[in-house]
């Protein structure tokens, strides 16, 4: 009897499917998996591949279907149930990709040592999905010492699984040297470069680099949606451009609806950014939903409510969160803000306080105790806390390698002192009324400003020497943040503050200034500004940042405006169309004197010209502090501290009337406080 020749290895329909499906034939794979399946439904092989199949084109369901036909593992070669539970973990049945794995560790007829790698590979990836680090590296250590004896694969899954273990513990460094001994193996390992793209950004903080990175993944892979999110995450806080780039990044995958958190939630920080409001809250929930009580998705939540003034909803967002995370120091801070804006001032010190507690080296909550205390008056304690405030802390180290004075000695004789600013025009005009206090105890001294007040400040008599670059090294004994001057004078609860620097206009200014004037119109001269700080239409980063901004509308102040009074704009870069609202708004015409901010004596001239000066607190408001006059403040909710928490009057400012923005943002008229738009007595002739 002659024997039967070996059938072709292509003789089966299974056979036919996987070399199709090596072949990238899809579609006939699917159709010998489909004949197969039929005609051996008890064939765990063919099940197992046609779940493969659907997986690999997203037909998640038909691929679970397929995968609940595969009942026998034993049955399965040992390669084969390796392909089960990698798909098993895709899917996210960590247990059941962690059982197959286990039978993968038992000897088995092929003694194939290969398999057992895989294996334990397989359950440190198990681990990881579970964020259980330990366990993945005790199943890794076995593996790292023998690593002369892995292929290069294998060795390239080692250093990655090590190093998102590492990612996970944030050991920066490890990662990072884990990932890098991956990438020397597979230089275009995406999950790698990505998870190397976030060590970079989260926790070495080298943006830069891990921009680049990114970008190398998605070079390679331009559909890696976690890559795009990563890069978007740079790129949004970057320029206006980037910002854009960042949205450019993820738009596409908006049609498809990406189940994908940290999609949806960086597609509302842009559009937040962006003011696209309804864009943005539409991205905040979807992000909610697919991951209920995110604290952070909370947090920005709020910040959209309390960047839209509805403060009372921001509050509950932060409080949400808060329960969701109770540390969460974003929510922390926002919430004591929040009170601030609602006028809750009593219940925002202890919420302060807790957070302080828990994160002592955190600026901006110092900053906003310290607003807290030194509205109140309490200036012994709001002082020490003022130490801690963003504007210090970002400059870093004094100039010329210089330490900040912490203390300062009751005679200081022969001792030359560097003065140095860390806030804006208004600030350093402020704190300047301290430095004569410094004087008394013998000091020389130096002041480094390069701004526009320097002129101003050369003329007070006091200070020795104004640098407006930086002086030479050696020339002074320490240098002194003018910030930190009350602390360091000492401060106490029942002092008087120092009264304003009194400074006289030079009188070729008034002169011209006069003459401006009385072209224009009669007296009396009443100036007017009505924005102040930052405001984000008018700073090209604005949108992305939340800083002062001091702000009235328009037509709120219009009505201060007395009657018959020439009415002369102080506002500095004004917005087109402002000026001519403002005097749409009071019924004449209104002279535009912006140019005045460019230098500071012509506009210390103007404002001696000026009988009454009706603004928000700005630059301005400090000069005519040191010239008498009068004016009346419009000051927001919550009040910087030198307005005080309440109050037509404070000791700071004895020249001027405090008119307070109500808690929910409305400003009250002339007749609700007792008062009426009139005219004033002209100053001028």
């Amino acid at each position: 009897m002659s024997k039967r020749r070996p059938t072709s290895g292509l003789s089966t329909a299974l056979d036919r499917a996987i070399a199709a499906h090596r072949q990238g034939d899809r579609d006939a794979a699917l159709r010998w998996l489909k004949q197969h399946t039929a005609a051996h439904p008890k064939d765990e092989r063919g099940w197992l591949w046609l779940a493969k199949l659907y997986w690999g084109g997203e037909q998640h369901g038909k691929a679970t279907q397929a995968l609940q036909r595969v009942q026998r593992i034993e049955r399965l070669p040992p390669d084969e149930r390796l392909d089960l539970a990698a798909l098993l973990l895709d899917k996210g049945d960590v247990t059941m990709a962690r059982g197959v794995y286990h039978t993968l560790q038992e000897p088995h007829p092929s003694d194939d040592s290969s398999i057992g790698v895989e294996a334990a590979l397989g359950l440190a990836r198990c681990a990881l999905h579970e964020q259980a680090t330990d366990e993945a590296l005790a199943q890794l250590a076995p593996l790292q010492a023998n690593a002369d004896r892995l292929t290069p694969q294998q060795r390239a899954s080692l250093h990655f699984l090590a190093g998102s273990a590492h990612l996970m513990r944030q050991e920066w460094p490890q990662a990072a040297r884990a990932l890098g001994e991956c990438l020397q193996i597979e230089p275009d390992h995406i999950y790698a470069l990505n998870n190397l793209g976030v060590v970079l950004k989260d926790g070495l903080k080298d943006k830069a680099a891990a921009a680049q990175v990114f970008e190398k993944v998605l070079a390679i892979n331009p559909h890696h949606l976690d890559s795009a999110v990563n890069l978007a995450s740079i790129r949004m806080d970057g320029s206006d451009d980037e910002l854009r780039q960042a949205l450019a990044l993820l738009l596409p995958w908006q049609p498809r609806r990406p189940a994908h958190m940290l999609y949806w939630h960086a597609l509302g920080q842009i559009r937040h950014r962006l003011r696209d409001w309804p864009e943005a809250i539409e991205a905040y929930h979807n992000a909610l939903q697919l991951s209920p009580g995110n604290p952070d998705v909370l947090t920005n939540l709020g910040l959209w409510h309390f960047d839209r003034k509805d403060y009372q909803r921001a509050l509950e967002s932060f409080e949400t969160a808060l329960q969701r995370a109770p540390n969460h120091p974003d929510a922390m801070n926002f919430l004591g803000v929040c009170l601030a804006h609602l006028g809750q001032l009593e219940q925002q010190l202890p919420v302060l306080e807790r957070l302080v507690h828990k994160h002592p080296s955190e600026p901006s909550v110092r900053f906003q105790i310290a607003w807290n205390l030194l509205g109140t008056g309490q200036f012994e304690l709001g002082f020490r806390e003022y130490l801690f405030r963003p504007s210090r802390h970002n400059i870093g180290a004094a100039p010329n390698g210089l330490g900040y004075a912490t203390r300062l000695p009751e005679r200081m004789d022969g001792d030359r002192l560097l003065l140095v600013a860390d806030q804006g025009i208004g600030d350093e005009w402020f704190f300047l009324r301290f430095v004569p206090l410094l004087q008394q105890r013998g000091a020389v001294l130096d002041y480094y400003t390069p701004s526009k007040i320097a002129p101003l400040i050369e003329r007070l008599g006091w200070i020795d020497t104004v640098w407006r670059t930086l002086p030479p090294p050696d020339v002074h004994d320490a240098a002194i943040n003018i910030g930190d001057l009350p602390y360091l004078v000492g401060m106490r609860d029942t002092d008087q503050p120092p009264p304003p620097i009194a400074i006289a206009p030079q009188p070729e200014t008034i002169e011209q200034a006069r003459l401006i004037l009385q072209a224009f119109g009669s007296p009396p001269y009443v100036g007017v500004t009505w924005q102040g700080g930052t405001n984000p239409l008018r700073e090209k980063d604005g949108p992305r940042k939340r800083l002062l901004d001091k702000s009235i509308p328009i037509e709120s102040i219009a009505q201060w405006l007395p009657r018959g009074a020439t009415i002369v704009s102080l506002q500095r870069k004004p917005l087109p169309g402002e000026v001519s609202a403002l005097a749409q708004a009071i019924g004449r015409p209104v002279l535009d004197a912006a140019v005045f901010n460019d230098d500071l004596e012509r506009m210390l001239g103007l404002l001696a010209c000026l009988d009454h000066y009706y603004a928000v607190s700005n630059a301005n408001v400090h000069l005519a502090a040191s010239i008498g006059l009068p004016c009346t403040v419009f000051v927001p909710q919550p009040p910087e501290w030198r307005w005080l928490i309440a109050g037509e009057r404070t000791p700071w400012f004895p020249n001027a009337t405090i008119v307070r923005q109500r808690p929910g943002g409305e400003w009250p008229g002339p007749a609700e406080v007792g008062q009426r738009a009139s005219p004033v007595q002209p100053a001028l002739p």
